[in-house]
């Protein structure tokens, strides 16, 4: 028996994709952090952290990890006007 869920840990409420990256942030491996959050009364918040850890953020990385994002999750949850097209993959053999 969990007794932390039943006197009500608050850290069972996270997400276990996340806890990877609490680790690492913890841990000193993480340099670079952005987080956008959305409220049950539909707020929406956002924050980024740059350089932690004594470490040194690779800026132009961080804004095409935005940039990814950003298309990933249109091309799952938003329906387009036009069929996305793939490049296709060549073989260099």
């Amino acid at each position: 028996m969990d007794l932390q869920k039943l006197i009500g840990d608050k850290s069972a409420a996270i997400p276990e994709q996340l806890m990877p990256i609490i680790e690492g942030i913890v841990s000193g491996d993480v340099v670079s952090l952005v987080c956008l959050i959305e409220t049950r009364d539909g707020d929406i918040g956002d924050l980024f952290e740059l350089n932690m850890n004594d470490g040194e953020s690779n800026l132009y990385a961080v804004l095409g990890a935005l940039e990814a994002l950003k298309r990933d999750f249109m091309r799952i949850h938003v329906e387009s006007r036009v069929p996305y097209v793939e490049p296709e993959e060549h073989d260099n053999d």
